[in-house]
């Protein structure tokens, strides 16, 4: 029993210490819900996500981000990134920070699919601000 919980308690700091001080501590959970949401369609693991570097494309890490963005309502059913919704949602004292990148994102180029727009949408955002880019 002891084994399980402590199992849990490192799962979960390690979970929290993934996201970055920046980030308000109102969002946390919605990140980590989608997180582990996208972590197990995309059949990645969390070291996968932990050790990403944004050069690397290979497919399931694309469809991670993919799920991230759906899930987030970042992107429109037909695959498109849905700045309108993007644009209102509460970032706390983040927003400055996200609609920043945001707006040098306007114009990146779509993929041949739609884990690969993601990923490109991805890439965009964090050429625009590689400070606070992450990926929870």
């Amino acid at each position: 029993m002891c084994k399980k919980f402590l199992t849990f308690l490192a799962l979960i700091v390690s979970t929290y210490a993934t996201i970055p001080d920046y980030v308000p501590t109102e969002l946390h959970d919605w990140m980590i819900s989608m997180r582990n949401k996208c972590i197990q369609e995309a059949q990645i693991t969390e070291a996968d996500v932990d050790t990403y570097v944004i050069s690397n494309n290979a497919q399931p890490m694309m469809c991670y981000m993919k799920c991230l963005m759906r899930e987030a309502r970042w992107m429109t059913p037909d695959h498109q990134v849905n700045y309108e919704v993007i644009g209102t949602m509460e970032f706390g004292d983040m927003k400055d920070i996200v609609m920043a990148a945001l707006e040098k994102c306007k114009t990146f180029t779509d993929g041949k699919e739609p884990c690969e727009t993601a990923y490109n949408f991805n890439v965009c955002l964090q050429q625009a601000d590689p400070v606070h880019y992450f990926l929870p």
